[in-house]
């Protein structure tokens, strides 16, 4: 009986697509990295392997992703026409802080009736479950707050006037849409100078020292990335005994490298 086609060519496409195909910057951090734990961080530019109960999902979870990254893409195809659209998918570095990431969009939008003026705005887009539409809550994700914020960061030494970024959640399911503004203030500004900032001198320290920084999972980002959930899923890569970010495994595998 000949094999389905998940198992003899779809399987075997994304487990090559996502293990190999995606570009290294083995100097750089990315910029979707923004928000994460320190030592989460530092684990994922060292390339510590995932603890194998992850690692085995890896397709499943990598067809997942795949999907939303098709919806993304299909989306920008339609973005990509608006006439106001004045970047996509542009590379961003900031290498006072060793960051380099693309962004999704770059609007121009023009207001005003007698003497127009022009309004831009950055936007990047997430696909999310249907069940986030739930609640109600107006608060940006953290992480999505520094990640456009750095994305932003960046944008405004070419485009010193921009001031707005926005998330747009599209839902997998059934294809709902809603926008999350996040505006230009010093706030924004001083917290990612303060996350790039911190994220590097722990980086320096742990190469100097070998001294890793405390795993901060469940303050940044809250329980769901630092426990197994109800229903047994775990977020976290190097989740092991009950850890998030697990020492533990990190001594395992180096000194197996060793």
């Amino acid at each position: 009986m000949h094999e389905n086609l998940y198992e003899s060519g779809i399987r075997p496409y994304l487990e090559s697509y996502f293990r190999n195909s995606q570009e290294p910057y083995p100097n750089y951090w990315r910029g979707s990295s923004a928000g994460y734990c320190y030592r989460y961080n530092i684990f994922k530019r060292i390339h510590l392997p995932e603890v194998p109960e992850i690692d085995d999902s890896f397709v499943t979870t990598q067809n997942t992703f795949y999907i939303g990254t098709s919806i993304h893409i299909g989306y920008q195809k339609i973005t990509a026409q608006i006439p106001e659209n004045i970047g996509q998918e542009n590379e961003i570095k900031l290498p006072e802080f060793d960051v380099i990431g693309h962004y999704d969009d770059l609007f121009e939008f023009d207001y005003g009736d007698d003497k127009p003026m022009s309004h831009k705005i950055l936007y990047d887009y997430k696909t999310v479950s249907s069940k986030s539409f739930n609640y109600t809550d107006p608060e940006m994700r953290s992480t999505h707050r520094l990640q456009l914020g750095t994305y932003m960061y960046a944008l405004r030494k070419e485009h010193p006037d921009l001031a707005e970024g926005r998330i747009m959640e599209i839902s997998k399911d059934d294809g709902r849409m809603r926008e999350r503004q996040l505006l230009w203030d010093d706030t924004l500004e001083s917290d990612i100078q303060a996350y790039w900032n911190g994220l590097n001198k722990a980086w320096k320290a742990f190469k100097k020292t070998g001294d890793l920084p405390d795993c901060t999972c469940a303050e940044r980002l809250g329980d769901w990335f630092a426990t197994r959930t109800k229903a047994g899923k775990i977020y976290n890569g190097y989740f092991l005994n009950g850890n998030p970010c697990s020492l533990e495994w990190y001594l395992l595998n180096t000194k197996e490298v060793a």
